[in-house]
C-alpha cells in the first residue's frame, strides 16, 4: 500500500502548491464578478421586507377585527344560554 501512497503523495503535493493558489484567484475573481449584483440584491430585499410589512399590517388590522367579531359572538352566546 506504502508504494502506492508515497508516489502519489509526491504528484499531490507539488500539485497542490499549484491548485491552490489558482483556485484562490478563481474565487476571487467570481467574487468580485457577484459585487456589482450585491447592491441590487439588498434593493429587492429591502422591498421584498416592505411589502411583507405591509402584509403584516394588513394581518393586524384582520386579526382586531376577527377579535371584535369573537367578543361579539361572545355577548351574542351569552344571550341565549
Amino acid at each position: 500500500m506504502s508504494f502506492v501512497l508515497c508516489p502519489l503523495s509526491l504528484v499531490i503535493g507539488p500539485l497542490s502548491f499549484v491548485l491552490c493558489p489558482l483556485l484562490f484567484v478563481l474565487m476571487t475573481n467570481l467574487a468580485s464578478l457577484m459585487y456589482p449584483q450585491f447592491p441590487i440584491l439588498n434593493s429587492q430585499f429591502s422591498i421584498l421586507n416592505s411589502q411583507f410589512s405591509i402584509l403584516n399590517s394588513q394581518f393586524s388590522i384582520l386579526n382586531s377585527q376577527f377579535s371584535i367579531l369573537n367578543s361579539q359572538f361572545s355577548i351574542l352566546n351569552s344571550q341565549f344560554s
